[in-house]
């Protein structure tokens, strides 16, 4: 599992979702490395991480890996912070093993009570929508710019280069494949995340971006009624990854949350 690594001090992981890779945080390991050490791994089948097809791709297999990589890396307990279907990952973990989890960090995080998706993720679970997955990232530059910009507040806020730095990672034989199986186990996944949710008895901080149009932000109130002691934090104008179009709020955002710990 390739990873990127800087700071000092306590951990704080940085879990990617579906189709991403560390280099979705190209905006916050720097900034956020003065405060703790910040690990950012490519998950197995992601990013420059190597492909195994054969691992399964439900969300308890998941947060055992993620378990598997704080071993690996000596990490008693750490500080968990997860976009999307990363932020369900990082929930089953503090939710299954909460001495290894200080707090967290959720990022529009995948959750049974947003619908946006659903059309989606029933045409991935089929035959032509498995094919389709396999040719997108084959698109051209200009229409993976239209489709990316399109989870963005505001798709003038994308920065440069930002196509080219996710369209070598997605082109590696297996990403979207493996990503098809998580879609696979989908509505498994989202009840056993609607079953761990009353045991999250620690700091957790919610961010959304208001015009997320992937992560319902209207579901955010449900979840954080869900979950003791969340605080839900939205940042204006932004879309589904607001580390990356207006990171700076969202680091702040960050930045105080530990601070109150």
């Amino acid at each position: 599992m390739r990873y990127l690594k800087a700071g000092v001090g306590t951990a704080l992981i940085l879990v990617h979702g579906i189709m991403s890779y560390s280099f979705t945080w190209r905006f916050n390991i720097e900034p956020l490395s003065h405060l703790v050490t910040v690990y950012a791994p490519d998950l197995l089948n992601y990013g420059y991480s190597e492909r195994d097809l054969n691992l399964p791709a439900d969300l308890r297999s998941s947060a055992d890996r993620l378990l598997q990589f704080m071993d690996g890396q000596g990490i008693e307990s750490a500080h968990l912070l997860g976009s999307s279907h990363g932020g369900s990952i990082v929930m089953a973990v503090a939710a299954l093993y909460p001495e290894r989890v200080k707090s967290l960090v959720l990022a529009s995080p995948a959750n049974p009570w947003s619908h946006n998706a659903d059309r989606l993720l029933r045409f991935y679970a089929t035959l032509a929508g498995r094919y389709f997955a396999r040719l997108i990232p084959y698109f051209p530059i200009g229409m993976q710019k239209w489709r990316y910009g399109d989870m963005y507040g505001d798709s003038k806020r994308l920065a440069p280069n930002t196509i080219e730095g996710y369209v070598g990672s997605w082109r590696i034989p297996g990403t979207a494949a493996y990503s098809m199986k998580i879609v696979q186990s989908w509505r498994e996944d989202m009840q056993l995340l609607e079953r761990c949710l009353p045991q999250l008895k620690l700091p957790v901080t919610l961010v959304w971006g208001d015009r997320d149009p992937v992560v319902n932000p209207r579901s955010a109130a449900a979840l954080a009624e869900r979950i003791p002691h969340a605080r839900l934090r939205f940042i204006a104008g932004a879309g589904h990854q607001p580390y990356e179009e207006l990171p700076a709020e969202f680091n702040a955002i960050v930045e105080e949350h530990l601070g109150s710990l």
